[in-house]
């Protein structure tokens, strides 16, 4: 059903970083947590593909007849927001009729996607798998629903930033049958399926893989500073890998407001060498934008009036609708890139989101909200939380300026991909998604899904659409809606009619009949965490961090970002006062200050600061904490070698004779031992200790 519509040398430099308020864009220098990052010299080009120098020797004759061998397979390109709600999109005149794609009611901008929609068809009936991240995401990589994929907690969770299960890897991704089939593939952007090696992109498939592995508020950066939860403590990674390289960290904690710039740069090499080389392709672009914390570069800051409604993160919110604007303008830059490289009418590509907006998005409620006029929220499967927008376009293929109707889906994705490159599904499991080529090119008798199945909690099928009609399994009594009328499902019919009756007894038995085909397999969300699995690539992290083995970067390929000092004077033994509880940490009650108050480095109950390390070692040193302490009494190197605290008085909860560590870059404990501080006197210091006891 269509209608038509008219119409690797590594370098750390002090950052500049640009957090945007809801009123100003404000500079913050984040110098004093050491960003490294992947010298910006050299282009991704030189990075990752030296290899493909000898491809590109090759004579221009091979490569137009390679090329030539190779255009029946065409190319796949696949742009995918999150959190990108059904009315957070203006299309202009290409909106459908039915409502949303209005960009807030005209306050969000995005040129680039109406423009996509002018040229392509728009969805209006487009569904995700789930209503939030990593199993929607599963899904589309599987063409499978999430309770076959393991993929679908309990209470809707997703994978942490060290979660300790993943995609299964007896799961088979697009990628791994695409690249089987002769096919470049790489992948860009947010993963969230694993973070253990076995887990990550460039072992399922993918032969590229550049970017943040999870959500962009799943680690702390400057943009946001303070964990959501102990699962996502350690600073925000940005992962580079291949399939026959391996992975390595290259940045950490992630420069936010740099990250979509440098996506739309390796989404141009990618394209253009592919181009060159003659090969098929498929890239993921799978964007961190427009998850919280919504940051952006400069450029965009404060480019539109939405704001969201949330509670606004610490460092500065930059705003729903910046956010929006500057993901389209990557998609306009694709796209660009796409058209210079000559493969644009060889190209499908898809555009969607992995699930609906958050309720912190909305902004308004006045029919201008960021999932209009569908009711609910991401993580919901109210429609609001579910229904997708969506555009495809191929150039040549897919009429300009059409709308579909029908039901699809994202897992339809996979199938789709590998009809059209003329592969087959592997025949040992089965497959939810099906192939909707035949929808995108307004095939005569063609349509979509006949039902929609909507899980809500692990193998709890919570919703069922079949054409207009909508049952709600997840309330007490079933609820059914007709869509058609009722977009916003604001009015259940009357269970009494006995048109009530036969729609929910024939929807019961196509229910029944799906879940009898699901075998469950184990939740690997429900795994849970461990800290070994934190992707980590600081200097001296094993050090630092000993509860984070799982490190690639070290002091012999990391340069310090600053002129190294010259080196402080050392500590006379003399300067030792004394060892001292100090009950400010938890383990003694943690809510009396510590027992030295003034923190230069580390953290304390209730007060934070940004870790100063010392330039050569990348740990705090007794030299470097007397430095920072000049003009105190006393200091001490405390939380694990990193913090360095400050006072004029010491010792209020006594003489502790258990200080057995040393001071000096010590990374198990603070300074002195459990619930200890090693005191030093200041060099400018000769008042006796007796007075401050």
């Amino acid at each position: 059903m269509v209608e038509a519509h008219g119409v690797w040398s590594y370098n750390c430099i002090p950052v500049i970083i640009r957090h945007c308020t809801t009123s100003t864009c404000t500079q913050h220098c984040a110098a004093a947590e050491c960003m490294f990052s992947v010298d910006e010299h050299i282009p991704p080009s030189r990075r990752l593909y030296l290899g493909d120098l000898a491809a590109m020797r090759v004579s221009l004759a091979l490569l137009i007849a390679v090329h030539g061998a190779m255009a029946a397979q065409p190319n796949f390109l696949i742009l995918f927001v999150d959190d990108l709600g059904y009315n957070e999109i203006d299309l202009g005149s290409s909106r459908p009729t039915t409502g949303g794609y209005t960009g807030y009611g005209g306050r969000v901008s995005t040129p680039a996607l109406t423009k996509f929609a002018e040229e392509g068809m728009v969805f209006t009936n487009w569904y995700s798998a789930w209503h939030c991240c990593s199993a929607s995401r599963a899904a589309m990589l599987t063409g499978r629903l999430p309770p076959r994929t393991g993929v679908d907690s309990v209470g809707g969770g997703v994978f942490s930033a060290s979660a300790i299960g993943g995609l299964p890897t007896n799961e088979t991704t697009f990628a791994e049958v695409l690249r089987d089939n002769g096919y470049r593939t790489g992948m860009l952007g947010k993963w969230h399926l694993g973070v253990r090696s076995e887990f990550l992109p460039s072992n399922r498939g993918f032969q590229y893989y550049l970017g943040i592995p999870f959500s962009a508020d799943m680690g702390t950066s400057a943009w946001h500073p303070e964990p959501a939860n102990p699962g996502d403590s350690a600073p925000e990674p940005l992962v580079e890998g291949t399939d026959t390289g391996g992975w390595r960290v290259i940045e950490q904690p992630a420069a936010l407001q740099n990250l979509t710039t440098r996506y739309v740069d390796a989404a141009t090499t990618f394209i253009a060498q592919s181009a060159t080389r003659g090969d098929p392709w498929v890239l993921y672009m799978a964007f961190n934008h427009v998850h919280n914390p919504q940051y952006c570069s400069a450029e965009w800051c404060n480019t539109s009036s939405v704001t969201g409604n949330g509670p606004a993160i610490p460092t500065g919110h930059g705003g729903t609708g910046s956010a929006v604007q500057e993901m389209d303008w990557s998609v306009g830059q694709i796209m660009a890139a796409l058209k210079d490289s000559g493969e644009d009418e060889n190209t499908l590509v898809i555009f969607t989101s992995d699930n609906g907006a958050p309720a912190n998005h909305a902004d308004t409620q006045d029919g201008r909200g960021s999932n209009a006029p569908l009711s609910g929220f991401k993580g919901s499967v109210l429609e609001g939380g579910i229904r997708m927008p969506a555009m495809v376009r191929w150039p040549g293929k897919i009429r300009p300026g059409s709308t579909s109707i029908d039901l699809v889906a994202t897992y339809d994705i996979f199938a789709t991909m590998v009809s059209l490159a003329g592969a087959s599904l592997p025949k040992d499991r089965l497959y939810d998604g099906i192939d909707i080529s035949p929808v995108f090119f307004e095939t005569p008798g063609a349509t979509g899904h006949e039902c929609i199945f909507n899980y809500k909690s692990g193998a709890s099928l919570a919703v069922v659409r079949c054409g207009k009609w909508k049952v709600h399994f997840d309330k007490t009594p079933v609820e059914l809606f007709d869509l058609d009328a009722d977009i916003g499902e604001q009015h259940p019919l009357p269970s009494s009619t006995p048109m009530w009756s036969r729609v929910v007894t024939n929807i019961t038995a196509i229910r029944a009949a799906h879940l009898a085909t699901v075998i469950p397999v184990v939740d690997q969300i429900l795994l849970g965490d461990d800290s070994q699995f934190f992707l980590c690539g600081a200097p001296n992290s094993t050090l630092r961090y000993p509860n984070f083995p799982n490190c690639t970067l070290s002091p012999q390929n990391w340069i310090p970002p600053w002129p190294t000092p010259p080196p402080a004077p050392p500590v006379p033994a003399a300067a030792f006062v004394g060892c001292f509880w100090d009950k400010g940490y938890p383990d003694h009650g943690g809510k009396r200050p510590c027992d030295l108050p003034i923190v230069k480095a580390g953290n304390c109950p209730q007060q934070r600061d940004a870790v100063k390390r010392d330039s050569q070692t990348g740990v705090m040193t007794l030299e470097r904490c007397q430095d920072l302490c000049n003009g105190h009494r006393f200091f001490a190197v405390q939380n694990g070698g990193t913090g360095c605290f400050c006072g004029s008085t010491f010792g209020r909860y006594g003489i502790s004779t258990n200080c057995t560590q040393p001071c000096n870059g010590d990374a198990q404990e603070i300074c002195g031992g459990p619930g200890c501080n090693s005191i030093y006197r200041t060099r400018n210091t000769s008042t006796p200790m007796s007075m401050y006891l």
